[in-house]
């Protein structure tokens, strides 16, 4: 959203204006970059749950292409664009490759650029590297399976690091949320401007989602945030955007999911 109120990207556009390494499938309709964010592109789902430390790696245009180590086929296009609601890691896989061709910035170092370092968020990263770097070995909290055992190699790579492969803490994403809340609210220095933050915080007719975030707006307070389940973790992060308050829950297990519900159920009761 920053490079579309920037200019770089529009949410409208074909966007194949921007793909360079790889292209949508050529078809009646074009994807935009609105359809990408709010997972109603279309596109076929890539299933996978990352790779372990040590074994080949693809990269990002690998898993597009289906080629080199990755195991998937190659992404086309599976239901018309702008028809049907389906969350999938593909869409944000596009939207990754878009960023990185429409700027010629490594993905990581993008977003450390636009979102990280100016919301200091100094315990974050979309670095695949991130946990093995100087000074975060040992620090970085390893996963766990449903009955408490680490998973092997203790963690997972993920080339599409837009849809999976953030390393982060609930401080850190929470002044994202808080970024998020008085960009909406229109206040002085905002990272996003007032409208291109309405744009995100508004849901997608018959569906609970915005454009990268799930938005609920039948309460008394318009609630934003999203969970994560990669391999080994499970969180959430929850904001309502009048009264400020909210909840970012992470746990380093698949069994976090009962962790996060209790907490959310406490969390209605306030």
């Amino acid at each position: 959203m920053r490079l579309v109120g920037d200019g770089v990207l529009a949410l409208d556009e074909d966007v194949n204006t921007y793909l360079r390494g790889w292209r949508v499938p050529d078809g009646e309709v074009p994807v935009t970059v609105r359809q990408l964010l709010g997972h109603l592109a279309g596109l076929t789902p890539t299933p996978g749950k990352g790779f372990q430390p040590g074994d080949a790696v693809p990269t990002l245009l690998d898993l597009l292409h289906g080629s080199g180590p990755a195991t998937t086929a190659p992404v086309g296009r599976d239901l018309e664009p702008g028809t049907v609601f389906r969350k999938a890691n593909v869409h944000y896989s596009v939207l990754q490759q878009a960023m990185t061709d429409a700027t010629g910035e490594p993905f990581h170092q993008l977003m450390r650029t636009l979102v990280l370092d100016p919301l200091g968020m100094r315990d974050s990263s979309f670095d695949q590297g991130f946990p093995v770097m100087p000074g975060r070995v040992g620090k970085v909290a390893l996963g766990h399976d449903a009955e408490g055992r680490q998973i092997e190699g203790g963690r997972r790579i993920r080339p599409d690091a837009a849809a999976a492969g953030l390393w982060s803490t609930a401080p850190d994403l929470a002044k994202l949320a808080l970024e998020i809340r008085r960009s909406a609210l229109g206040r002085p220095l905002a990272l996003l401007r007032e409208e291109t933050a309405a744009e995100l915080l508004t849901p997608h007719r018959d569906t609970f989602y915005g454009l990268g975030t799930v938005v609920d707006a039948t309460g008394a307070d318009t609630q934003f945030g999203h969970g994560g389940t990669p391999t080994g973790y499970h969180g959430v992060s929850v904001t309502r955007l009048t009264a400020g308050s909210g909840l970012v829950v992470l746990t380093n297990g698949d069994a976090g999911e009962h962790v996060v519900k209790a907490i959310a159920a406490a969390m209605d009761t306030v």
